[in-house]
C-alpha cells in the first residue's frame, strides 16, 4: 500500500510539472514569434530544443553524488570541515526527487518534440 502511495504522489508532481513546463515553453514560444516576427513553428521548435536540454541536464547532474563528496577535498587539512562532513553523512542523502522527476519532464519533451517535428 505504501508502493501505491508513493507512485500516486510521483506521478501527481509529475504532472504538475510536466504541465508547468510545457506552459512555459508554449508561452516562451508565442512570446518570441509574436515580438521577432518568427514563425511560431520555428520558434517553437527552439524552445523545445533548449527546454530538453535545461531539463536533461538538471536530470543528470542530479543523479551525481556530488552532495556526497564535497567535504573529502579539505578534511585533511581541516578538522572541522572533516567534524561537519562526517554529519552530513550520517544525516542521510539529500532528497533528490524533484531534479529526477524534472530529468524524466526532459526525456517527455523529447517524445513530444520528435511527435510533433518528425
Amino acid at each position: 500500500m505504501v508502493a501505491k502511495a508513493a507512485l500516486k504522489e510521483f506521478f501527481k508532481l509529475y504532472l504538475i510539472a510536466l504541465a508547468f513546463t510545457l506552459a512555459i515553453i508554449m508561452l516562451g514560444a508565442l512570446l518570441y514569434a509574436g515580438f521577432m516576427d518568427k514563425p511560431l513553428l520555428e520558434s517553437m521548435r527552439w524552445a523545445f530544443i533548449i527546454g530538453i536540454f535545461v531539463l536533461l541536464s538538471v536530470g543528470f547532474v542530479t543523479i551525481l553524488p556530488f552532495s556526497e563528496y564535497r567535504y573529502v577535498r579539505g578534511a585533511g587539512i581541516n578538522p572541522a570541515i572533516a567534524h561537519e562532513g562526517m554529519k552530513h553523512v550520517k544525516s542521510g542523502r539529500d532528497s533528490k526527487k524533484m531534479g529526477i522527476i524534472l530529468g524524466i519532464i526532459g526525456l517527455t519533451l523529447f517524445l513530444i518534440y520528435c511527435i510533433i517535428f518528425f
